[in-house]
């Protein structure tokens, strides 16, 4: 937990220099979830009564707010009591739902087209510690050669949503990448344990092309739209200024759900970024420069994906904030000449629903160094701050 000092604002003179000393610091630290794999596919979310639940490869671990740890167990257990057993289980994702004060769990087992399966589990109630419901789907709607991979997660009012990556038999998945897909369900049935309902999206292209990478937009604050949004951008690219804006209309239970698709484009291009290279020349690998998280604040979602830093050519984070009201789309590049960065987050942290102050996590690698941890508080006039060094790679 990260902890802000508040803008004196008490002098408009003194306004500029006040914002300069904005910073974050560690608020409660603690030993987190031990990942068994690599990568640890972390993922984290806490309620409001002050449960927080980690999920790595491949278990899950549930804290109170103090840090003190309430449970520990591998996923393959958790859903085995009324699913069965489960093999090769990965990427596993946590969100807290606010308006139903309930958690949802998801994860997937097998990586093949006859393997593959989707574990979705609602908490009953706001005690995450007590019973789930439990789901399982085919990760191979389409009974075609693809599997399913690289959930991310989000909800509206209504509704539940995972997007996945269609990833071809015996395939790397960067050559494998057959098309996008989005999974919209009905989460009131989830939560009551009752059949589980669904829209699943998945003819997700432009101009006859399949678009890479679809990321849920987080909405900020109590959930109160059923409208959707999801964001893509061209992310193996060296230059573009190309975003895709998604859009799915309505509740699955209104049966008017629509999904669409506008291209916008940014005033600030992103690229490829570059590895990191660590201490002992083991890179850390950025992948691409696809939307790794995006969240939704009042008209505007801000987003962040990697990026390379045009000038000295590392690798930074780009922060992209789109209006709404007139599609347009603001960027910057956030980097620094002692260190690449890497897969970033955003979260809203400010104090009420319309207040756009953000905190962003990201990888870092500093020379002669290895990957550690570090967070950037943004505030509401979009100046990101100095970095806060959480954790230094050993």
């Amino acid at each position: 937990r990260l902890k802000i000092e508040a803008e004196n604002q008490t002098k408009s003179a003194q306004s500029a220099q006040d914002a300069s000393q904005i910073k974050i610091e560690p608020s409660i630290q603690f030993a987190g979830n031990n990942p068994s794999s690599t990568p640890n596919d972390n993922s984290c979310a806490m309620s409001d009564s002050g449960h927080i639940i980690s999920v790595v490869n491949s278990n899950m671990a549930i804290y109170n707010d103090t840090g003190k740890q309430l449970k520990f167990i591998a996923l393959s257990s958790f859903a085995s009591s009324v699913l069965g057993t489960f093999a090769s289980i990965s990427d596993p994702r946590v969100i807290y739902d606010p308006n139903e004060k309930k958690f949802i769990v998801t994860f997937f087992s097998g990586a093949s087209s006859t393997t593959n399966q989707i574990i979705v589990a609602f908490s009953k109630t706001s005690n995450p510690m007590l019973a789930w419901n439990f789901y399982i789907f085919n990760g191979n709607p389409n009974k075609d050669t693809t599997w399913s991979d690289y959930p991310i997660i989000s909800l509206s009012k209504s509704d539940f949503f995972i997007t996945f990556n269609h990833v071809k038999d015996n395939t790397p998945w960067q050559q494998g990448f057959r098309y996008s897909a989005i999974w919209q369900f009905d989460k009131k049935r989830g939560f009551n344990g009752d059949s589980i309902k669904y829209n699943y999206w998945n003819n997700i292209k432009h101009q006859g092309k399949s678009i890479w990478s679809v990321c849920a937009v987080m909405q900020s604050g109590l959930l109160q739209s059923d409208d959707m949004q999801f964001l893509s951008v061209r992310p193996s690219d060296l230059n573009n200024d190309t975003v895709f804006l998604h859009n799915i209309s309505n509740s699955y239970q209104s049966g008017l759900a629509s999904f669409s698709t506008k291209v916008l484009k940014t005033n600030l291009s992103y690229g490829l970024s570059p590895n990191a290279i660590q201490a002992d020349k083991q890179q850390l690998a950025t992948n691409d420069a696809r939307v790794l998280h995006a969240v939704k604040i009042n008209q505007n979602i801000y987003y962040v994906q990697n990026c390379r830093e045009p000038v000295n050519l590392r690798s930074g984070i780009y922060l992209g904030k789109l209006n709404l009201t007139n599609n347009s789309i603001k960027g910057q590049i956030i980097s620094y000449d002692s260190m690449d960065l890497g897969y970033p987050s955003i979260s809203l942290v400010g104090n009420y629903a319309l207040d756009e102050k953000c905190i962003i996590n990201a990888s870092f690698v500093k020379k002669n160094g290895f990957a550690g941890v570090l967070a950037l508080y943004k505030d509401k006039n979009d100046i990101v701050h100095a970095p806060l060094m959480l954790k230094y790679g050993l």
